[in-house]
């Protein structure tokens, strides 16, 4: 129900939207149910992304663990940079170059080696925590 009423909402009123967006020099709009009707829109398609990766997952399959918020990040800064034809922010492997541009990610998939490139399970260096979370839902 929340599903339909929210597309209703974003059908209804996306011309506004994207007449607002093109006015302040924005090039992209990320949103799902209306893709196809606006060139300004593309699909983050993170669920497709990291389906066959339960390992970034606690057991609920939501909530993130170890590498998921990593995982996350990596892949919302390599989409970001796909979009506006940018060099990756990072390379897939530590001492590799960073491509440029950077590849979209819903196309190669996760690519990257996340515990290479990132601390994750370390502390993070200026806060004592992990940034990490598991449930017992």
């Amino acid at each position: 129900m929340f599903v339909g009423i929210a597309a209703e909402f974003l059908t209804r009123d996306v011309d506004t939207i994207v007449d607002l967006a093109r006015r302040d020099g924005i090039v992209r709009i990320v949103l799902r149910e209306i893709v196809g009707t606006y060139p300004e829109m593309v699909i983050a398609d993170w669920s497709t992304y990291n389906r066959d990766r339960p390992e970034w997952f606690a057991p609920d399959g939501i909530h993130l663990r170890r590498a998921g918020p990593w995982a996350v990040g990596d892949y919302i800064s390599r989409k970001t940079a796909s979009l506006d034809d940018r060099p990756c922010p990072q390379p897939v492997r530590p001492g590799k170059t960073a491509s440029n541009p950077c590849p979209d990610p819903d196309t190669t998939g996760p690519i990257a080696d996340l515990d290479a490139l990132y601390p994750i399970g370390e502390p993070y260096p200026r806060e004592p925590f992990l940034l990490e979370f598991e449930s017992s839902c």
